[in-house]
Parts: C-alpha cells; structure tokens; sequence
C-alpha cells in the first residue's frame, strides 16, 4: 500500500508541559491513532526556527502568509500522519479522533496552542538520492522541510509548470534527499505544501 494522503497539524505547546505532553503524544496518542484502519505511519518533529529570508518581488505578489488572525499560527511542532488516500481521513476524522479520547487525553490535546490542521493528497511525488538506501520504507526522513502556500489563482498554472519541470526535477539530484512531496489540500487554510 502507498502513503498519497497526509494529516499535518502545527501547533504550539507551552514550554512548562513539554515533556508530559511529549510522552503522552509518543506513547498513547500515536499509537492509538496507527491503530485505526488505513492509518500507515505518523511522524513528528520540532521546528527549527529560521531568520526570516527576503521573497523575490514576484513570490511576494503570489505567495502568500498567514495574515487571516481567523488562521491559528502555530508553528514550535508538526505532527504527520500519513494514509493511502484521504478517504481513511474522511472516515474517521481529525475530529472525530480527538473527540472520542478520554478526559485526560482531551487534557493532554488542550495543551496544544494555535493548531491549525490540513488534510492533504499527494499530486506529485519524486524519489531522491537516498531511497534506496533508506531503511524505513514510507516513513518520512528524519528531518524535513515542510513548505505550506497559496497563490493567487492566476497563478496557479505557472505554479504547476514551475514544480512539474524545475522543482520536483531539482530535487532529485539532491544529496541526503529521500523523497519530495508536492501536495494539494483537501480540508484546512493552505492550499499547498511541498514536502
């Protein structure tokens, strides 16, 4: 079975809970959630941050950032589950998963601060340089870049063109490169990420 559908949640927790929550997530939440049906793997990391980089003028007019203050802004964590297609999401929820924990894991969810969730398919997929030496299948990579955007819808072709002939291509030649995503939402505020 092939991993085309991904859960991402950013959020932030507060630094006084970080390690009770940590355990919790790693050693109940996650399992618990890899035990529905069609859920494959789930992933999590920490934010490394980064001083902001200038934007082309171009990317400035297309790309745009989190401004709606309606859109949580967390970004210290990132937690990824991955299905075969967004049906598996469909059929049991974000939601509807964390809707039926007990009371302590909805204490241990409240934590989270500024979550913004995205269910999302995978329209491209490349593999790089080090798949075939990567022991852990479909899981995703130790470290990852995650970039999440929209565009205005003029120009959303030239996006398309630009991943399909320059970008996904690029990265194929990249040292410690396991694979890159290009994914389109489905559910939540970005419309796309490149993973």
């Amino acid at each position: 079975m092939i991993d085309r559908a991904i859960w991402a949640a950013w959020y932030d927790v507060v630094p006084v809970y970080r390690e009770r929550y940590l355990a919790w997530l790693h050693g109940t939440y996650i399992p618990g959630v890899l035990k529905r049906p069609g859920y494959l793997w789930a992933a999590h990391y920490a934010t490394l941050k980064k001083e902001a980089q200038p934007n082309a003028m171009h990317r400035e007019k297309t790309l745009t950032n989190v401004r709606d203050t309606k859109v949580p802004a967390g970004e210290d964590y990132i937690l990824i589950l991955g299905a075969a297609d967004t049906a598996v999401f469909g059929a049991c929820s974000p939601s509807e998963i964390n809707a039926a924990l007990p009371a302590s894991g909805k204490a241990m969810l409240a934590l989270r601060k500024n979550e913004r969730i995205n269910i999302m398919t995978e329209a491209a997929r490349v593999d790089g340089l080090e798949l075939a030496s990567y022991p852990a299948g479909m899981q995703l990579a130790p470290c990852i870049q995650m970039g999440q955007f929209n565009c205005t819808p003029e120009c959303e072709e030239e996006m398309m063109i630009w991943y399909g002939r320059w970008r996904m291509p690029a990265v194929l030649r990249i040292p410690g490169s396991v694979r890159t995503r290009k994914l389109s939402s489905v559910a939540g505020w970005v419309r796309h990420a490149i993973l």
